[in-house]
């Protein structure tokens, strides 16, 4: 509807900077990345000195993995109109896909020095009224990120707007806030909606803080089962002042660093209690974030170091997710895949594809002449062009074996996983919510966990279904055990029965709530002991 409008106001003044900006930022939402690029350029034409319009054309860009394209736009930015945003925003610019492994470790340490010169030079950005970026793909290198969220830290400041606890107002209940962007059906919404709907309502009272607008059915599911749902401003100050006002005990993050509006709330506390937990498994570097919600499934011994905020490990996930059931029935012919090729399935967004997997996937398919790797296109067209450049050269030998199939309706894509003969897991940040539906289907994946929490949540799955036989430690290993389950046919079955057999621990577990709950009352306790006010 704000699209039409706004296509009736740039036709009636075609030389509005302004309206071809904002139909821009509204095609964006839209999923119209061409369109907005289109709107952002006649932007520029209108008015070369506009700098909203450079900005956005500059991290669209930058999205869409045309790293260098983009950053030339924000420099432009940043020269007509100096501002902190401008230079967080080129600083934290990196590669969607990168084409090796020297590759990523520039990039990460022009971040790392660009964001400690802004630090010592005091730099800050005051978010009381202004979105921060996200800094979302340095997730992606494989490093710890302590240090350069909590620099972050330093230089995004956010106002205290919290209120005093609580106390035992409104009986005994508390006052527990939900937040995030992304209450639809996504991974975020999958693994938070049991959440919602099982935690005690005689101690709890849930509400869902909306930071998008989202229609879906299961938006309108969490809309139903929260005891209350405020749609939260777009604007920081507007929305921090709704957060502030809902007189919270405890506000959860269910995920920081993919939405800038959520992204910009963790700078600034709302609530007495403030924690996040691993819908963007990386830690936020806020000082008013007190507690990260892992597990002592998913973590090593020395994982505190990973985190700016207190590491909490209960013994489960503390997620009750839905047991997936494909509705569908497929066969590989539906795909237009080999009926007797092993098939080898990595159902990843291409950027975790980081290039040290490159070794392991050519291993695969060296190993086995018979095996296919089946991989998914990305949402932008040009990070599959970009993963299949750089397949082309660190396995030219066995690239022609690596097929990409367009992004999959839920039925289609549980029959997927179902049909694959085995699952490849990435290395450095694996699969989460793809891992429970692959194992909802019995499929066996291979894993190579690695010190951080975010390579490890599949690994974490199989130790709760006491199941360790496709949990690797070394890269020889890995490529081993995906060829014999690709080409052992009894060896695959056996195990395929195993996964069916005990993978029920995973789904609708009452336990993980429980947890939860405990998690939530101790938070509250230590916050009263301590008496923050």
């Amino acid at each position: 509807e704000a699209a039409a409008l706004l296509r009736t106001g740039v036709e009636a003044e075609p030389d509005s900077a302004e309206l071809h900006n904002h139909l821009g930022n509204v095609l964006q939402g839209l999923g119209e990345q061409k369109a907005a690029v289109e709107c952002y350029r006649r932007a520029i034409t209108a008015d070369a000195n506009f700098t909203p319009a450079y900005q956005n054309l500059g991290f669209l860009l930058v999205s869409q993995g045309r790293l260098d394209e983009g950053l030339e736009h924000l420099r432009t930015a940043q020269r007509i109109q100096p501002s902190v945003t401008n230079r967080l925003l080129l600083v934290t610019s990196l590669p969607v896909i990168y084409d090796s492994a020297d590759d990523v470790r520039h990039h990460r340490a022009r971040l790392e020095q660009q964001i400690r010169e802004m630090v010592e030079e005091g730099v800050q950005l005051d978010t009381k009224d202004s979105l921060a970026p996200t800094n979302f793909f340095a997730a992606y290198q494989g490093f710890n990120d302590r240090e350069v969220q909590s620099a972050l830290g330093h230089i995004c400041r956010g106002p205290d707007s919290s209120v005093a606890p609580r106390g035992t107002r409104r009986g005994s209940r508390l006052r527990v806030g939900f937040l995030s962007a992304y209450f639809r059906d996504h991974t975020i919404g999958r693994l938070n909606l049991g959440r919602v709907q099982h935690l005690s309502r005689d101690r709890f009272e849930v509400l869902i803080l909306a930071a998008a607008h989202n229609h879906d059915s299961m938006a309108e599911t969490f809309r139903r089962a929260a005891d209350g749902f405020v749609q939260l401003s777009p604007h920081p100050g507007p929305a921090r002042r709704q957060i502030a006002d809902l007189d919270l005990d405890v506000l959860l993050f269910a995920d920081v660093g993919m939405d800038p509006l959520t992204t910009t709330l963790a700078w600034s506390r709302m609530s007495p209690v403030q924690c996040v937990t691993w819908g963007h498994p990386m830690t936020t570097g806020s000082p008013h974030m007190d507690s990260f919600l892992s597990s002592a499934l998913l973590e090593t011994g020395d994982a505190q170091q990973h985190y700016s905020e207190q590491l909490a490990t209960p013994p489960t996930l503390c997620t009750w997710y839905y047991n997936p059931r494909s509705a569908a029935a497929r066969d590989r012919a539906h795909f237009g895949l080999d009926d007797n090729c092993h098939l080898y399935l990595c159902p990843q967004t291409p950027f975790k594809f980081h290039p040290d997997f490159d070794v392991l996937l050519a291993g695969i398919l060296r190993a086995d002449p018979s095996g296919e790797l089946v991989l998914i296109e990305g949402k932008v067209a040009h990070w599959t062009e970009l993963l299949q450049a750089r397949f082309a050269r660190t396995m030219p030998d066995v690239a022609s074996r690596v097929r990409f199939l367009p992004s999959q309706p839920n039925a289609d894509f549980l029959e997927l996983l179902r049909l694959a003969d085995v699952v490849l897991d990435p290395l450095h940040f694996g699969g989460g919510n793809s891992s429970y539906e692959t194992l909802a289907m019995s499929t066996p994946i291979v894993t190579l966990p690695g010190p951080l929490m975010r390579s490890r949540i599949t690994a974490a799955l199989y130790t709760r279904m006491t199941l360790s036989e496709c949990i690797v430690d070394t890269p020889q290993e890995y490529v081993e055990l995906a060829v014999r389950l690709g080409c052992d046919t009894d060896f695959r079955r056996e195990l395929r029965g195993r996964i069916s057999q005990t993978n029920g621990v995973l789904f609708a577990n009452s336990n993980d709530v429980r947890d939860l709950e405990r998690y939530f009352e101790s938070l509250v306790e230590t916050n009263t002991a301590a008496g923050r006010a």
